[in-house]
């Protein structure tokens, strides 16, 4: 009998898997392989099958069937590595990945699962192959976000014999004898230059190297004009500069010079001179060139393209997209007014690339991936209407938008200069099934629309009342609708609580100026008690910082509380979702019980012996009962 006779068994299989039932598919698959024991599509489902189900030695003998038969098949390779991952065999893992990569390069989830396997890793010795392997994953505009590997390629670079010298040299504050050198090589450090350039740098030695290069550029202008190799790093320094909104200390002889430089430019421009690039990059470091109305105007400034770009043509483009939004904001609530004014001054946040999912799925795929309680008396549409509930700059709508299989979107937030950011960024990845729109939480009922899934992410703790902010977004869900929400834990965040109550005491205001002293005054160890924060990744970006610490209105909630809630909007918890396998392997090692994973008692007591477990925030999916 011919395997193409069996088509439907095929597609009956195939329908099984996508729906989540996996069981079901895998019985059906194995009864072919009986009759078609050397075809590799079905050990390929079948290997696929039992990894979803968890059955990792079964899933490998599967893919190594695969591998056999088809030796050059780069799908294989990709999954070898997602199982050996599973497995906790790292290195296993990524030669695997690595291999599919070098034979499929044009398959970005490939370049996923690898940056993915490299996220948790920590280095001890410097390599340059793993180096160049990062280089690549960054190039990759769409399959990471630049802040999941930071940590890693940070822990790498810095074992590198140049950077920890040029380190130690700056800690000893000798770095003006040498700058000139540690400029150059670090020009010539490719992995480096793309890390500062795509993300912040969550790292204080490395943040006080960049800052006094910066410094010392200034204070020997003269001295480095038209050198090709500094004016390279420079130009990485200034787009690093801009992603973190400039949030380098700064000495009152810097703003001095700084206006000096600016008049030396302007000058150059109204008498046609010729322009000092280095002297352009090095404004650029401290301050965005779309500030200088002069610069629009400036089209062929060929060797500093790129800064042009990011600096002010990209600027431009937001301003446009701007008037263009939809908005149903009708400023009466004043919480959302101070809210939208902070989101106006600072969006949050900045960013460059951002990861893309490229294996959209369906709903019940999604329940059974994330082992959320299920109801199966549930149908869930195949067309969801998803609405993301204050998407900020973009990258939480992009992620939704390219999550959920034949999705729509609808993403809203109360800043138009995040949306029209967004907006752009849509653009830019070729993205077109959302729309975007000014709006409020507290309006959604006017839009008379209702969703499939709703996601809201760190937006209800900052409204004045929160309770009914959930209940807002509730009323808008449909009969067995989903909600992805994101809420900070009052335990994680007592660090955050303390220095905002010496906020409040010295009466510290939002000017950029007063945050950032009091952001150096952590750094330089003033309140003890603080010192934690800077192990927050927001702790690197001026808006995020405003964010984190200066919120005009922030609430907290313990799992207590959330049980209390949900219970009160008749709402049902599905279950987390945490990124950390530790984490979710430690709380399965103390509950054992399946049904304690749905539990927020039991949560609770784990992350009170744990407090540290929800330190980005509480992300959890419920159901309207």
């Amino acid at each position: 009998m011919n395997l193409q006779n069996n088509q439907k068994s095929y597609e009956e299989i195939i329908f099984l898997y996508e729906n989540g039932k996996f069981t079901e598919a895998l019985t059906q698959v194995k009864h072919l392989i009986k009759n078609y024991p050397n075809e590799p599509f079905l050990h390929n489902i079948s290997g696929v099958i039992n990894l979803s189900l968890e059955n990792f030695e079964e899933s490998l003998l599967n893919f190594l069937k695969v591998k056999e038969l088809t030796p050059n098949n780069a799908d294989v390779y990709n999954n070898l590595g997602v199982v050996f991952r599973n497995l906790n065999k790292t290195k296993e893992a990524l030669t695997n990945f690595n291999k599919a990569v070098l034979l499929s390069p044009e398959k970005k989830i490939f370049w996923q699962n690898l940056s993915t396997t490299l996220k948790g890793k920590y280095f001890n010795l410097y390599n340059d192959k793993v180096a160049n392997i990062f280089l690549s994953i960054l190039e990759q505009k769409t399959v990471v976000r630049p802040k999941n590997l930071v940590k890693p390629i940070l822990s790498l670079l810095k074992k590198n014999s140049f950077i920890s010298e040029a380190i130690e040299i700056s800690k000893k504050k000798e770095i003006k004898k040498s700058f000139e050198k540690i400029s150059i090589g670090l020009s010539k450090m490719p992995l480096f230059l793309k890390l500062i350039e795509v993300s912040t740098i969550p790292d204080l030695e490395i943040e006080k190297l960049l800052v006094n290069l910066r410094k010392f550029f200034l204070f020997n202008i003269e001295k480095i004009i038209n050198k090709e190799s500094i004016l390279n790093f420079q130009i990485s320094l200034a787009l690093h500069c801009f992603t973190n909104d400039f949030i380098f200390h700064e000495t009152e002889k810097e703003e001095l010079l700084i206006k000096k430089i600016e008049q030396d430019i302007k000058n150059s421009l109204l008498n046609e001179e010729k322009i000092n690039l280095n002297k352009i990059a090095c404004l650029a470091s401290y301050r965005s060139l779309y500030e200088y109305k002069f610069f629009h105007k400036i089209k062929n400034l060929n060797e500093l393209h790129r800064l042009f770009l990011i600096q002010v043509e990209d600027v431009l483009k937001d301003d446009f997209e701007k008037s263009k939004i939809d908005s149903i904001i009708n400023n009466k609530d004043k919480t959302s007014n101070a809210v939208r004014e902070q989101y106006e001054k600072n969006p949050y946040p900045r960013w460059i690339n951002t990861e893309i999912n490229y294996s959209p799925i369906s709903i019940n795929f999604l329940i059974k991936r994330l082992n959320l309680k299920f109801n199966k008396n549930c149908i869930f549409s195949k067309n969801p209407k998803i609405l993301v509930a204050g998407c900020g700059t973009g990258e939480h709508s992009i992620g939704a938008a390219t999550r959920y299989l034949n999705s729509e979107v609808l993403a809203i937030d109360l800043s138009l200069k995040s949306l029209s950011y967004a907006i752009r960024k849509t653009k830019e990845f070729g993205i077109n099934n959302i729309k975007y729109m000014q709006a409020d939480v507290l309006e959604l009922k006017n839009l008379e629309k209702d969703f499939d899934i709703i996601e809201s992410s760190g937006v209800i703790h900052h409204m004045k009342d929160p309770i009914y902010g959930l209940k807002v977004l509730t009323d808008c869900l449909k009969k067995n609708g989903l909600m992805r929400i994101a809420v900070y834990s009052d335990i994680a965040r007592k660090s955050i609580s303390e220095a905002k109550k010496i906020i409040l005491e010295k009466k510290i205001s939002t000017t950029k100026k007063s945050m950032l002293k009091f952001r150096q005054e952590i750094i330089d160890k003033k309140y003890p008690n603080l010192l934690k924060i800077k192990n927050h990744n927001d702790f690197y970006s001026t808006s995020e910082l405003r964010d984190l610490l200066f919120h005009v209105q922030e609430h907290r909630f313990t799992l207590t509380e959330i049980k209390q809630i949900l219970k009160k909007l008749n709402l049902e918890f599905l279950g987390f979702e945490i990124d950390d396998k530790n984490i979710r392997n430690r709380f399965k090692e103390k509950y054992s019980k399946p049904e304690a994973a749905y539990s927020l008692d039991a949560w609770n007591e784990f992350e009170t012996l744990n407090p540290d477990i929800f330190s980005n925030m509480y992300q959890f999916w419920l159901m309207k009962i």
